[in-house]
């Protein structure tokens, strides 16, 4: 079979692999089955694209029309490098990722949220990432406030960068036209690019970083530079993620080059401290890199807590997926370039020596939180690998990279548009997501994170009953795991599902006694089920973990107040406000204790402190009863009249308002409300008092008639009813 039977056969068959994988059951196949998650119209359209690109009549007529276009374009290098700047950059932004569940971009979200900028970057896989994010994060503070966008802009920025170097590498690597076309069609058709579509990871800026490595390194590799740039480049790199330890050996060629043309790498560097300092600064970053790195390899043989073995078929499979998800066009070119003179020049071997050790890297480490999330992390792999594709597809011959490369890079920029179309529709990235839970092979640990990440995300959009859901689903995974019975427990509380959030929450505090939110948690949910002991042993537990916690002093308060250990109840509140001052919460309650305690005055002041900071509805009602009951009638009606307008729609707050209008004389306004608080509690004996009163008040003596007997129906042994028969009576004579 020829090489190029062998490529038409592997595009056939990438291509009906995006047809076949989704209707396979039992296993996801996460690098291509995109089509699972479109309808028919758009699987058909995929189809006639695959037949097009298969059949070598049409796959021909197709080339020669695009090497038209592609002529009229380079007839005009710096405009139509222009436009594909500038469309590339507008579509990264306009089709923007619509979720963060792949990686751990909302991880990374809150990290950034809740981290000043003069906190120092933890010694993480990937420091000079988040302190860029940081520095970002605080320059751009006053124009956006999301975090997200802070990411968001580093993804397009990097992503825009990515494809100038691509566009400028092009005229400096490579003389014709069918190479230059080549490196357009591999370089920019990757699944890696969906890194660039506002995705929210630490990945991005490592692809346009890697790419400038790789040319400044070629150009050496090449005699034309020197080792300074490749080792500054490759130093930084290592600083943005320390995967990137896996291309020092490809510096190392460059060294070896250099010694191997008779001349020493200590003469090369002699005669400037900035040379010396930089082989220095990569030999540490490649020492610190492997360090952190050492507890990230998968074993050689199968292990319970991983998913396989280093040379399993299970990684195997997974590596393929990988692979094709992310650089599809060099692995269908490989039988092209695979016997021919792939080694044949020091750039060859420098750029194969940076795709060998890269893949290496992937290929001995451990996807923690499974392959297909792990992805991004994985993806720069590719990047070398479409880099030494295409300058050895330069040196290949023309008229047979005409007919290949470009119905190759074709099928894998409609693969990269599935991908991109995918993860940029919300209901689709979410599909895709659940499904890859459900069939992709994972660690106990991976896929109860996974379900843990996709719940936190639904109830962070108010969907609560598929939150459950998926927390159920984690717990079934991962039964051990004590924050998905937490989470699951918390849920059912928020839901009113008191009994099953008692069950998981005792659960979660069995897992981990040492867990605050469980026994927060479980001390609401006893204390909604009328259980107040266990409630307060269980508050007690929480308090004994977090002593000064605001939610956990005001909740075990509410249990004193219920109880009426009114004292304890104060102490509490006063805990919560101390290190929570503005708790407009604790504040209000604390307030209601004070007024049953008979201290007026001081809740007073609180309820007034409090609505400096959230005029609140039962701040302003209680406020207002306190100016009434200490005859400050004025003040007392107006603030009641504000409870009303910001959603106060009880009886008792109608009755109030319309009490302090009749001591101040307006009894036409009293009536009204006296008749709205009626409304509300037909049984209300005061109001019908007042109705009665404010009646003869204004001389309407029959309707006063009505609303007395009404009143004494409602209360006959009321000590005001015989004065106020008394006054009816009176007037009627």
């Amino acid at each position: 079979m020829s090489t190029s039977q062998s490529v038409r056969i592997s595009t056939a068959l990438f291509l009906g692999l995006h047809l076949v994988a989704p209707h396979v059951d039992g296993y996801v196949f996460w690098g291509f089955d995109f089509l699972a998650h479109y309808g028919t119209p758009v699987q058909l359209l995929f189809l006639a694209f695959s037949l097009v690109l298969v059949f070598p009549p049409s796959a021909k007529r197709l080339t020669k029309v695009s090497f038209i276009i592609y002529d009229a374009a380079v007839a005009r290098p710096r405009i139509s490098s222009f436009l594909l700047v500038v469309a590339s950059g507008i579509c990264f932004i306009h089709f923007q990722v619509a979720t963060h569940l792949l990686g751990d971009g909302y991880l990374h979200i809150r990290q950034l949220a809740a981290t000043g900028i003069m906190s120092l970057p933890s010694l993480d896989r990937a420091p000079l990432v988040f302190w860029t994010a940081k520095l970002l994060h605080h320059a751009g503070s006053s124009i956006w406030q999301s975090p997200e966008t802070t990411y968001r802009l580093l993804s397009w920025t990097s992503g825009i960068s990515y494809v100038v170097i691509v566009v400028v590498s092009a005229g400096k690597l490579f003389d014709t036209r069918v190479s230059r076309a080549a490196w357009f069609g591999v370089m920019l058709t990757g699944g890696y690019l969906l890194l660039f579509f506002g995705y929210v990871e630490t990945y991005p800026l490592l692809l346009p970083l890697c790419l400038l490595y790789l040319v400044v390194g070629a150009r050496a590799a090449d005699g034309r530079g020197t080792l300074v740039s490749p080792g500054v480049l490759i130093t930084i790199l290592i600083g943005v993620h320390l995967a990137m330890v896996t291309l020092v050996p490809s510096f190392a060629f460059l060294c070896w080059i250099r010694m191997r043309s008779g001349k020493s790498i200590r003469s090369a560097l002699d005669g400037s401290g900035f040379r010396k300092g930089v082989a220095l600064a990569v030999l540490i970053a490649a020492v610190l890199a492997l360090f952190q790195l050492r507890h990230h390899v998968l074993p050689l043989y199968p292990q319970s807590q991983f998913s396989y073995a280093m040379f399993s078929l299970g990684h195997g499979i997974e590596l393929l997926n990988q692979y094709l998800l992310v650089a599809p066009a060099a692995l269908l070119l490989l039988p092209l370039i695979i016997n021919r003179t792939s080694f044949s020049s020091n750039i060859l071997t420098f750029a194969f020596s940076a795709a060998l050790f890269a893949i290496l890297g992937t290929v001995v480490a451990n996807p923690s939180i499974g392959a297909f999330r792990d992805w991004d992390a994985f993806a720069f792999a590719g990047l070398p690998l479409s880099f030494w594709t295409t300058l050895v597809l330069a040196r290949t011959d023309r008229r047979e990279a005409l007919e290949l490369v470009l119905p190759v890079c074709v099928a894998a920029l409609l693969h990269t548009a599935l991908l991109v179309g995918v993860n940029t529709d919300q209901s689709r990235s979410e599909e895709r997501f659940r499904r890859c839970l459900l069939g992709a092979p994972m660690t106990t640990y991976a896929r109860g994170y996974g379900w843990e990440v996709y719940g936190s995300y639904l109830k962070d959009r108010g969907r609560l009953p598929e939150a459950i859901t998926a927390f159920e689903q984690g717990t079934r995974a991962n039964p051990k795991h004590h924050r998905l019975w937490t989470n699951l427990g918390f849920l059912q509380l928020r839901t009113g599902s008191f009994e099953p959030a008692v069950a998981n929450l005792s659960n979660a505090v069995e897992l981990n006694p040492g867990s605050f939110d469980g026994w927060l948690h479980l001390g609401v949910a006893l204390h909604q089920m009328q259980e107040p002991s266990r409630a307060s042993v269980a508050l007690s537990k929480a308090l004994e973990i977090r002593p000064g916690d605001p939610e956990a002093n005001y909740r075990i308060a509410e249990l004193y107040y219920d109880r009426g250990e009114l004292g304890k109840a104060v102490r509490s509140y006063e805990q919560a406000l101390k290190a929570a001052p503005t708790m407009v919460e604790a504040k209000v309650n604390l307030a209601l204790v004070l007024v049953r305690l008979g201290q007026d005055e001081e809740a007073r002041h609180l309820l007034e402190a409090s609505l400096q900071n959230l005029a609140t509805v039962v701040a302003l009602q209680m406020l207002g009863e306190i100016h009434v009951r200490a005859g400050r009638h004025n003040e007392g009606a107006v603030v009641l009249k504000q409870a009303i307008d910001a959603g106060a729609d009880s009886a008792p707050v109608y009755g109030n308002l319309a009490n302090a209008l009749f001591t101040l004389g307006q009894y036409e306004l009293a009536v009204r409300y006296y008749e709205e608080a009626t409304l509300r509690q037909p049984e209300m004996a005061g109001a019908f008092y007042g109705l009665a009163a404010a009646n003869i008040q204004l001389g309407l003596l029959n309707r006063a008639k009505t609303y007395a007997d009404q009143f004494a129906r409602l209360s006959p042994d009321d000590p005001r009813l015989p004065a106020l028969l008394q006054r009816l009576g009176s007037k009627k004579e």
